[in-house]
């Protein structure tokens, strides 16, 4: 495989970026269908869920501030 520069390497850079939200996001929505169906009560759900969405938004702000530093 070449070597990518400069606009090329951008791209592909942000590409790879845009697919990892995506994984992350899909990995998240698995993770909370899971916790919904292991029989926790509302409380518990409602804790993790809070944990999920704080861990999933730092994770992929990070990743969104660092596609937009590319700019």
């Amino acid at each position: 495989m070449s070597r990518l520069y400069g606009e090329e390497q951008r791209l592909a850079k942000t590409k790879v970026c845009e697919d990892l939200i995506h994984q992350l996001n899909l990995t998240y929505l698995k993770t909370f269908e899971e916790i919904t169906n292991e029989g926790f009560g509302d409380g518990v759900i409602a804790t993790l869920t809070q944990l999920f969405l704080k861990s999933r938004d730092a994770a992929i702000n990070t990743i969104l501030e660092d596609i937009d530093n590319d700019k």
